[in-house]
């Protein structure tokens, strides 16, 4: 009976061991979810901040006439000019062409870039573009026609692959494009050469 009662005696000792365990796992799960809850609201404001944009700069300078030198971050110059007709010197490209240029190594680097990791086999590749422009200021492109030609061997086999290439540039990737296309209405193709071929 003394054994008994020891043991009766001893319970609401263990029973208090229990209750502090469950109250300090308690604590322990309400500062977890506390947490979590804390994590979970910080997204949300950081979601709703707006994105950093990356910045690129560009310095034109002026150098006679109509004639100008370009430098940007990447440090390496082009010179713009107008025609003799407007009284430049016919030094170089002119602004619209440049944009032009732009869109056609901006698409085609994206090209080039995804045959690359499809692991499509190519030996060249050129873009043309044909575009019009408005006849009234300011200009602005209206249409653009442009071809992706592609060389290398047995391409046909993966023609779909290359579609998608063109598809994806035209679609996703291309900045200089998605700037252009606000103003101009784009038709596009894609050619399948042999190697050497004529285009």
């Amino acid at each position: 009976m003394g054994s008994l009662s020891r043991l009766a005696a001893s319970t609401p000792s263990l029973g208090g061991k229990h209750s502090r365990r469950k109250t300090r796992l308690r604590a322990e799960e309400e500062t977890t979810s506390s947490v979590r809850e804390e994590e979970a609201a910080a997204l949300a404001r950081k979601s709703r901040e707006p994105r950093r944009c990356a910045t690129v700069k560009a310095r034109i300078t002026w150098q006679g006439k109509r004639k100008f030198e370009a430098v940007a971050d990447s440090g390496h110059p082009v010179t713009l000019d107008s025609s003799l007709d407007s009284g430049g010197e016919d030094a170089g490209p002119r602004p619209m062409e440049v944009v032009l240029m732009a869109l056609g190594g901006c698409t085609g680097m994206d090209v080039v870039s995804i045959l690359e990791r499809m692991r499509i086999p190519f030996t060249g590749a050129r873009v043309d573009i044909e575009a019009e422009r408005a006849s009234e200021h300011p200009k602005v492109f209206t249409g653009l026609d442009m071809t992706y030609h592609i060389w290398g061997e047995n391409l046909a086999a993966s023609e779909e692959k290359v579609a998608r290439a063109v598809q994806l540039t035209q679609e996703k990737y291309c900045s200089v494009l998605h700037m252009v296309n606000k103003t101009a209405r784009v038709n596009y193709r894609y050619v399948l050469h042999a190697p050497g071929e004529q285009a």
